[in-house]
């Protein structure tokens, strides 16, 4: 396999786990800044 290749596999696998992980993360009640700030205890103990 050329590097190009290989760095763009690379590349592809970290955006899949990143993308899974961003949609793992939870969603506030509302959108006000006190729902976001009590979910932010459990985003900080991943």
């Amino acid at each position: 396999m050329e590097t190009g290749r290989l760095e763009a596999f690379y590349d592809a696998i970290i955006a899949i786990i990143v993308t899974v992980r961003v949609l793992e993360l939870p969603q506030p009640a509302t959108a006000s800044l006190a729902s976001i700030w009590a979910i932010k205890h459990p985003i900080l103990h991943i």
